[in-house]
């Protein structure tokens, strides 16, 4: 899928540590034991699915507040 978006520096490193972050919480949640686990993110196979910045946006922004968003965008 061809991307529409520009990307910069600060992007590569704002999907870089949301994708580190979210990958952390589901560590500890699986350390926790929890029952309902999402599957980690792979920053490539995420990075090759946003196609504008304003998903860019959603996405980190979504991360951040520690939500599990739709797995169409999760893979």
């Amino acid at each position: 899928m061809a991307s529409q978006i520009r990307w910069k520096r600060g992007d590569y490193v704002r999907l870089g540590r949301a994708v580190a972050d979210f990958n952390r919480k589901v560590e500890a949640a699986e350390v926790e034991g929890s029952d309902l686990i999402p599957l980690m993110k792979n920053y490539e196979a995420l990075k090759d699915q946003i196609v504008s910045r304003k998903e860019l946006n959603r996405i980190v922004k979504y991360k951040n507040t520690g939500g599990y968003y739709h797995e169409k965008i999760c893979l």
